[in-house]
């Protein structure tokens, strides 16, 4: 019995060479000053703005973005 042959133009998973992460040696994490995220409040107090958050809830919303750029900071 002949067995078939694929006809499909996929590449076989064996084939393509596996992508690896970045290791933590070679691309050190950075800790960005809070100075400098808070020097950009305007900027993102306009950006919570223009994304329609009730006036009641922006200035919790741009602290909330402040300390998540803080905390988050340095990450690929």
């Amino acid at each position: 019995m002949q067995t078939r042959r694929r006809t499909t133009t996929a590449v076989h998973e064996r084939g393509a060479p596996r992508r690896r992460l970045p290791s933590a040696a070679k691309h050190p994490a950075i800790r960005i000053p809070v100075e400098r995220i808070v020097a950009e409040r305007r900027w993102i107090a306009a950006l919570v703005r223009a994304g329609g958050v009730s006036p009641r809830d922006r200035e919790d919303v741009v602290q909330a973005v402040i300390l998540a750029a803080w905390m988050g900071g340095g990450l690929p």
